[in-house]
């Protein structure tokens, strides 16, 4: 029914083999300019994608991080507003955003998929694949942006 009400979204189906298998599978399903992830469990807010696609393409950022509202502990989390264009700038900023919560996941943030084309998500783990898999990318990419505006609604159900 999606398909149908917007052309350009494409549902795929496979079976279920985990998170990480179903990521990369989306990934090498991707042909435009841009990923998102959404958990299934969890919500964007309104005009979220759109606010993400403006400022990606205001900083030509490859990443673009939101603030998020955590449903567990009844908070919104975000970060002061800003663009690092050198890895010193975003490494000196690291351990807050760390600490946050901003670097872990991959559903708070819009990716250029020229970024993320050849790099997947690890199999063989069930806790810590979306952090190595954000990992890879920080090492790779040349501008991060960061919202502080909240655009995501996480439901934590662990």
């Amino acid at each position: 029914q999606y398909e149908k009400k917007f052309p350009c979204l494409h549902v795929y189906t496979k079976e279920n083999e985990g998170v990480s298998s179903a990521r990369n599978y989306g990934l090498a399903k991707a042909t435009g300019d841009y990923v998102q992830f959404v958990d299934s469990d969890d919500r964007l807010y309104p005009e979220a994608t759109m606010q993400l696609v403006t400022r990606m393409e205001q900083d030509q950022s490859d990443l673009v991080i939101g603030g998020y509202w955590n449903e567990k502990e009844d908070r919104e989390v975000v970060y002061k507003d800003k663009t690092f264009g050198k890895r010193q700038e975003f490494m000196k900023e690291f351990p807050n955003l760390f600490t946050q919560f901003f670097i872990h996941v991959p559903w708070n943030k819009l990716y250029r998929r020229s970024a993320v084309s050849d790099v997947t998500f690890p199999r063989d783990l069930n806790k810590g694949e979306d952090l190595l898999f954000n990992l890879q990318i920080l090492k790779k990419i040349k501008k991060v942006s960061i919202l502080q505006e909240v655009l995501y609604f996480y439901i934590h159900r662990f």
